[in-house]
């Protein structure tokens, strides 16, 4: 049920930007839940996955994707994930999630996620997706069109997204017993 409350209250909470930036940072704070405990008193490893998807629908609807993907029946699809847990998250911490695309090609965007106690980072993510349409990837040049915005000519592709590409199938395909 938490969770529901969760997106009911992002869904309401974050309005179309008409200043927004597509590298702009969209910042969430959380309290840890009892729900959202595992067996060992700590934050549940997947809750924080589960709570990194409410940052990625806050910047969607900032940034007035949301309403596109509505509209063109695009499908929101990740690609891979990677995440560093640091620190635990105890029940009733406060913590502040925060979220930004750092990179888009032809094809793929980049998404950061961070979860922060205070000044203190307690785990990050980088997630790989794209929007699908009929089967077929939606190009992100298309995307950026529809939203009126522009990837900044500036902005290089961070250097920890060099070896992102490489798939678990990829590192265990001669260690897995069938």
């Amino acid at each position: 049920m938490n969770l529901l409350i969760r997106l009911i209250i992002t869904l309401f909470k974050f309005r179309v930007d008409k200043n927004f930036k597509i590298n702009q940072v969209i910042t969430q704070n959380f309290y840890v839940l009892p729900n959202d405990l595992d067996l060992h008193g700590h934050m549940n490893n997947g809750r924080y996955l589960t709570i990194m998807d409410l940052g990625r629908l806050a910047l969607m609807k900032q940034s007035g994707l949301l309403k596109i993907v509505k509209q063109q029946k695009y499908l929101p699809v990740v690609g891979s994930t990677t995440i560093t847990y640091r620190k635990e998250l105890k029940v009733f911490d406060k913590f502040t999630l925060k979220t930004q695309i750092t990179h888009m090609d032809d094809k793929w965007m980049y998404i950061l996620h961070e979860m922060w106690r205070g000044e203190q980072k307690v785990a990050s993510a980088i997630l790989k997706g794209l929007f699908i349409k009929n089967g077929k990837s939606v190009p992100t040049q298309e995307l950026l069109d529809k939203m009126g915005m522009q990837w900044p000519a500036n902005q290089q592709k961070p250097a920890y997204l060099d070896n992102f590409d490489i798939t678990a199938d990829e590192v265990f395909k001669d260690n897995i017993n069938a």
